[in-house]
């Protein structure tokens, strides 16, 4: 089960799903028009967060995203997701390369 905290600190830019790379801890919804938009209605207008990424052997990024009351989607493309909300701290690790040492 998430628990969103309403008073993290996020970078609130939109992207598309083409623009997309996510990490994991980033906040997503799926995108309008996909598949999943049309096979997940209970999920449009939910948020989630991923739990973990991977490439396939295409070179394709896929997540593993959940949602709230416990809804999983494994493995699904990158693609099928837009950006909603990155917390700060994941953006400042993803400009520098790896975590900050303390």
């Amino acid at each position: 089960m998430i628990a969103f905290n309403s008073a993290m600190d996020v970078d609130t830019t939109r992207q598309t799903p083409a623009d997309t790379h996510l990490q994991v801890g980033d906040l997503v919804k799926i995108a309008p028009g996909t598949l999943a938009w049309s096979a997940e209605t209970l999920l449009r207008r939910q948020i989630g967060r991923v739990i973990s990424t991977l490439d396939d052997e295409q070179g394709r990024q896929r997540v593993n995203v959940e949602f709230p009351r416990g809804k999983f989607l494994p493995r699904r493309q990158a693609s099928v997701f837009q950006l909603v909300e990155r917390p700060l701290d994941m953006r400042a690790v993803s400009a520098a390369g790896s975590p900050a040492a303390a």
